[in-house]
């Protein structure tokens, strides 16, 4: 028989059917080629860190804690834009909380709420909070938000975004995150410096029930000697997952891992040096001061299951530091130094981390979602008492202009300030 003939059940000559499969095979890659045509080179994720070091665990209490010198891998950070589905961790050094549908919710620095989803799609979320200011934003149940406001309420938000529960914060200022049941977590925020005494066993964490009640209390608030500053002592940062709250203290260099029960799973350091054990007030060249420093400013759970851990990485406030943090053991996966101490930042399901510009980000809000400029009406000098408003020309004179509502850029101040109240 002719090599040439066809086999049982085949259609083609055998180097008709070689030809066939490398036209196919070309073209499938001139195909996945093309799709790639564009998109930036991805250097690695992470390389080996020379200096790392096995951390050293002790059990103290019945508590694991871990202590480290150096992680065994360096953060690679990635300054260009995702061109893969990501999570924003952090918008200008604040934390990002994830809601069920799979975006997250964080503020623009100017009281405006934002829901960014996995492509970095930026929408404004209404919230009619009669001229409250924001000063934190988690998930709520159906659709809605918990606020806390920057006097220390907590408010519920429904999907329409009228308020619905409206209460006192269980601090005198909080910071909330949720889990996936909508349920709002509270601790002790620490933009804002309290000097209030706190006596007793006092709880480092509040869980606030889908009404708005205060339903669990969760560890116990670190009491200092000098005892007017208990809150400082306390505040810090919370990331929630369906069964563990991570919780990063401001000023100590800690990131502990609490079941909802109540029990601390794990505790580990980094090895900061700027960690203040406890607050305290001190006389330096006759005015009064707190001593302590800042250490951790926000921490968040990735898509990938690590946690994000933003922190100061020393005595300084003009860089910052990444920390990526095992969530089941403790363990620090890679660290990074970054440029800000207040950065952008997302990262994917592979772990590659992604330092973004958030003008650019907000410049993709869309037009009829962007801030208007608050109303005003004001008097014309030298034009016969003619006014001007926001929505009309000058109206004294009958003359009628556009309605003017410009995208206006806000950017909180990179500063390591705590102001007092």
């Amino acid at each position: 028989m002719n090599r040439n003939s066809t086999r049982a059940g085949r259609g083609l000559p055998r180097p008709a059917l070689w030809v066939a499969l490398s036209v196919f095979v070309g073209a499938g890659a001139f195909f996945v080629a093309g799709s790639r045509a564009g998109e930036p080179h991805r250097g690695p994720i992470a390389v080996p860190n020379p200096e790392a070091a096995a951390p050293v665990e002790s059990t103290i209490a019945g508590v694991r804690h871990v202590t480290h010198s150096a992680a065994p891998e360096i953060a690679v950070i990635d300054s260009n834009f995702p061109s893969r589905p990501a999570r924003l961790l952090f918008f200008e050094g604040r934390p990002a909380n994830p809601r069920p549908q799979g975006d997250v919710l964080t503020l623009d620095g100017a009281g405006g709420v934002l829901s960014v989803d996995p492509r970095m799609r930026v929408h404004r979320v209404w919230a009619d909070v009669e001229g409250r200011q924001i000063a934190s934003v988690a998930a709520a149940p159906d659709d809605g938000l918990w606020l806390v406001t920057g006097d220390g309420e907590v408010l519920l938000v429904g999907r329409d975004g009228g308020v619905d529960v409206s209460l006192p914060g269980a601090f005198d200022y909080s910071v909330v995150a949720s889990d996936r049941e909508g349920r709002a977590w509270l601790v002790r925020s620490h933009e804002h410096l309290v000097f209030r005494p706190e006596f007793g066993a006092t709880p480092l964490l509040v869980r606030l029930d889908a009404e708005g009640e205060a339903e669990a209390t969760l560890g116990s608030g670190l009491i200092p000697r000098d005892f007017l500053l208990a809150h400082l002592a306390s505040s810090g940062r919370i990331a929630v997952t369906d069964s563990v709250i991570y919780y990063a203290p401001f000023i100590r260099d800690e990131v502990v891992a609490l079941s909802t029960s109540g029990d601390t799973l794990w505790v580990t350091r980094r090895g900061l040096p700027q960690s203040t054990a406890e607050p305290r007030f001190e006389i330096n060249d006759g005015e009064p001061m707190i001593d302590y420093a800042p250490v951790n400013l926000g921490i968040a759970v990735g898509p990938d299951g690590l946690l994000y851990v933003l922190s100061v990485p020393g005595f300084t406030t003009e860089e910052g530091r990444l920390d990526v943090v095992d969530a089941e053991t403790g363990h620090l996966v890679r660290t990074a130094e970054l440029p800000v101490p207040l950065p952008t930042l997302a990262a994917d399901e592979e772990g590659r981390v992604y330092l973004l510009d958030e003008f650019r980000l907000l410049t993709g809000v869309p037009p009829v979602e962007r801030l208007p400029f608050q109303a005003f009406d004001l008097e014309l000098l030298g034009e016969g008492g003619d006014r001007m408003s926001l929505h009309s020309g000058r109206a004294g004179a009958g003359r009628v202009g556009r309605k003017c509502q410009p995208s206006m850029r806000f950017r909180r101040a990179s500063k390591m300030m705590i102001s007092s109240s």
